[in-house]
């Protein structure tokens, strides 16, 4: 990928932050007197910014865990169309606040900690998932249409476990665990935010120090461990790491099941490289310009409806594509 390339890739990335953080003044000009700021006034304008400024870091944070683990998911699948979203972890989060709830109750410190209850999730979705790699997706990892099916068992169990327990509790718990569950960009948890952005800052860096193992493994496993590549422990350990930056990205922002599989694939075709160094830079810019210019135009236009909707009927039908077009040339 040319110097040119990346340097329009960072300049829009950088006007889609600018301009995330300014657009709520195109939005409120008329009820804002700019000629007058008294004390006041200037509580609420910090105040604003404080909030914008909180939305972006979780946005951020989400979008680059969801990219770079997408990508090292794809290089340990050899698969380019697989997401970790695809294989339903992210109803594991549902079903998870959905039994706390139900059986310890609102009042336990698992459901009021915040950091307790994202560490619990977090371990469910990682005992999951080294349940499916010892059971399937090691000997079956080639294999799209059992991990396709897999995933889609793993949505619908969780997914009817939960409705089914949410039909028995009582409206107050019901509400609580929705509220939980639905998060989107408009409703971060503000607490969570700094202690993500210290795990997201080590993940990325255990990610990016084995972008060359992650180069050899991309060749295949024989060719990977001809090479002197752990390719079992490496997998293992990718594995976890992806499994964690899925758990804070949807406790931060909400599902994104399709936003990896956008823009690592985007990512190969603006590059054309297939270097994991080059993919995970490309990949997280790419991210911050479709989802916070993305958030942005919504926001101008005034449409009411998450970009996070948008970008996965948008990754939905991208995926079909993908699939379509491997088929064709199978």
């Amino acid at each position: 990928m040319t110097k040119k390339k990346y340097l329009v890739l960072a300049i829009l990335a950088i006007l889609s932050i600018i301009t995330f953080m300014l657009v709520w003044i195109f939005k409120y000009r008329n009820l804002i007197d700019f000629n007058n700021i008294d004390k006041e006034l200037l509580f609420v304008l910090l105040k604003i910014s404080r909030r914008r400024f909180i939305q972006m870091t979780a946005i951020i944070i989400s979008i680059v865990l969801i990219s770079i683990s997408s990508l090292s998911f794809q290089t340990i699948t050899n698969n380019r169309i697989l997401t970790p979203s695809v294989l339903g972890f992210d109803s594991i989060f549902i079903i998870t606040q959905t039994l706390i709830v139900a059986f310890l109750g609102t009042k336990s410190i698992l459901y009021t900690n915040d950091t307790l209850n994202f560490v619990l999730t977090t371990s469910v979705m990682i005992l999951v998932v080294l349940v499916m790699l010892t059971s399937l997706l090691r000997k079956n990892k080639n294999n799209i249409i059992l991990l396709l099916l897999l995933g889609l068992v793993v949505t619908s169990l969780a997914s009817s476990m939960s409705n089914f327990i949410q039909v028995l509790m009582n409206p107050e718990d019901f509400q609580q665990v929705i509220s939980m569950t639905n998060v989107s960009i408009n409703a971060i948890n503000e607490k969570l935010v700094l202690p993500s952005l210290v795990a997201t800052i080590i993940l990325v860096f255990l990610f990016f120090k084995e972008r060359n193992n992650y180069d050899v493994m991309a060749l295949g496993e024989d060719v990977a461990k001809n090479l002197g590549v752990n390719y079992n422990k490496k997998t293992n350990k990718t594995l976890i790491l992806v499994t964690i930056s899925t758990a804070i990205a949807t406790a931060l922002v909400g599902p994104l099941a399709f936003l990896g599989l956008i823009v690592v694939n985007l990512a190969r075709e603006l590059s054309k490289s297939n270097k994991h160094r080059t993919l995970m830079v490309v990949s997280s810019l790419l991210a911050v310009i479709l989802m916070l210019g993305g958030h942005v135009i919504l926001e101008i236009i005034n449409l009411k409806t998450p970009v996070t909707i948008i970008v996965n009927l948008i990754g939905g039908a991208y995926m079909i594509y993908l699939l379509v077009k491997e088929n064709i040339h199978d």
